[in-house]
């Protein structure tokens, strides 16, 4: 993996594409023993980029339920830099009814288990990337073992080379067609951006962590097809979809 790791850097030099970008990291993932990878980027305005391979309908579902809102992975990814393993078993047993309905759903699209780098927390920003399989639990640990801190240091040179090379910032993921589903949290957070509150006032108007916040705005902006939180407000707004 060293060896490939060295010509997996010396690969990214050459490409410029969020295609390209992607397959590459895929071939990485893949050469470890995984399945599928998230790159998830937000800025201090609220604006999300992703790279991925997950299935689509997994990204469509994911984010039309609003599940970056309660996922304990992005909330611990959101809090430490430090690199972590996840195990959707687990939180199948010991969470709530809507994590463990999360994690039943991805483990239907090949999502069980994985291991979360975090290259960028700080100020209300998050870049982080899950890299996941549907291996069983003792293969996972052997391969987290084996292969981790290669995949680690290969996660991290393709999070800081994928925002430079792209100019600061992941490509938006594309809307699903069912777009404008918003749940009540995601209306009140438009709602009040859209009357002017910045979303650290949001955060405190509701009660909510910042990360949460800035989560639930950039899965609207993803359902509505908005290229930033404001956009997403006013379109919510002209479509009187934060009456409801």
């Amino acid at each position: 993996m060293r060896r490939r790791f060295i010509d997996f850097m010396d690969t990214l030099r050459g490409l410029e594409t969020p295609d390209k970008l992607r397959d590459a990291m895929q071939l990485v993932v893949e050469d470890a023993g995984f399945k599928h990878f998230m790159c998830l980027s937000t800025n201090d305005r609220g604006e999300v980029g992703v790279l991925t391979t997950y299935p689509p309908e997994w990204v469509d579902r994911y984010g039309e339920a609003g599940y970056a809102d309660i996922d304990p992975t992005v909330e611990q990814a959101a809090r430490s830099l430090s690199t972590f393993t996840w195990d959707g078993a687990f939180y199948e047993e010991h969470g709530d009814e809507s994590v463990r309905r999360l994690f039943a759903e991805a483990r239907e699209y090949g999502v069980r288990r994985g291991m979360a780098v975090v290259w960028d927390n700080r100020g209300g920003r998050l870049t982080g990337m899950s890299i996941v399989t549907d291996r069983p639990a003792e293969d996972f640990r052997c391969l987290v073992k084996e292969q981790g801190p290669d995949l680690q240091l290969a996660a991290l040179y393709f999070m800081a080379h994928a925002r430079e090379t792209l100019g600061g910032r992941l490509p938006a993921p594309p809307a699903p067609a069912h777009s404008e589903t918003l749940n009540a949290r995601e209306r009140e957070c438009l709602r009040l951006l859209a009357e002017g509150t910045p979303p650290a006032g949001i955060a405190r108007h509701t009660g909510s962590a910042d990360a949460a916040v800035r989560a639930r705005l950039a899965t609207a902006m993803h359902k509505l097809g908005a290229p930033s939180p404001e956009a997403a407000a006013a379109h919510a707004r002209e479509r009187g979809l934060l009456s409801s």
